[in-house]
């Protein structure tokens, strides 16, 4: 790799750990011949710049926003919204384990059957009252160790599709402000981050690829949404800080 590829490395690597540009931006700007010339990197380079800044912002976002747990889950939006996927996720286990249980029932209940037909070598009786191990999973309350674990897991894989998703505002950042209000542990958090973010620059990869004669004209879009999300919520700011002195 030459000394201004390598640079140009540094930087698409730079901009993918930078807060609303990430992996979406980071890309095709690396890849963008107008800007770097011949120093402009691949699809696969500019794929593993942005994956290894991706790693990085995954340590920083956690260790940053997991102290402001409580912080973030006095957000109304924030509370309901995750409060309703988590309750959500947990009836879904509840239902599925509720199926396994009742499906293992019928298996010991059957085998029941056989044994009592071999036993007797009579044919067993129409009906055959289950013992209490064979009682339908939905008289019994779920296990609650196992329900908080299998939760766990759920609202790991609710950080992972939200990380993994290649749109907007949906990069690392604020993932790992997920990870926090869904109350992930830190090596959960982590990895789901590292392993999302991977997915989610892979095809972002492959999209600038096949795309790759109009990389300049996507880094154009890119910007240009940028600079109005930028405008819109720093005017916004102002906005409401203007509302708010005059009711002062």
């Amino acid at each position: 790799m030459a000394i201004s590829s390598f640079w140009v490395f540094l930087v698409t690597m730079a901009l993918s750990m930078v807060p609303l540009i990430e992996s979406k931006g980071a890309i095709p700007l690396g890849m963008s011949a107008g800007m770097w010339g011949d120093s402009a990197l691949s699809a696969v380079m500019a794929w593993l710049a942005t994956v290894l800044g991706g790693i990085i912002v995954s340590f920083v976002a956690v260790t940053i926003f997991l102290p402001f747990r409580k912080l973030l889950e006095k957000i109304k939006i924030f509370r309901k919204l995750f409060a309703h996927c988590d309750k959500a996720v947990i009836e879904w286990l509840a239902k599925r384990q509720e199926k396994k249980q009742n499906r293992k029932a019928k298996r010991e209940l059957k085998k029941a059957r056989v044994y009592e037909n071999k036993a007797t070598l009579t044919p067993a009786p129409a009906t055959v009252t289950p013992n209490q191990s064979n009682i339908s999973f939905a008289t019994r309350p779920l296990a609650t160790s196992k329900t908080e674990k299998s939760a766990m897991w759920g609202r790991f894989l609710i950080a992972f599709v939200f990380c993994a998703l290649p749109i907007p505002l949906s990069g690392v950042w604020t993932a790992g402000a997920l990870c926090s209000v869904l109350k992930l542990d830190f090596w959960r958090s982590i990895l789901a981050l590292a392993v999302a973010n991977t997915i989610d620059c892979s095809l972002v990869a492959i999209f600038c690829f096949w795309l790759e004669d109009y990389i300049d004209l996507m880094l154009t879009i890119i910007m240009l949404i940028l600079a109005f999300v930028v405008i819109y919520q720093l005017l916004k700011f102002l906005v409401l800080r203007k509302e708010k002195a005059q009711s002062k």
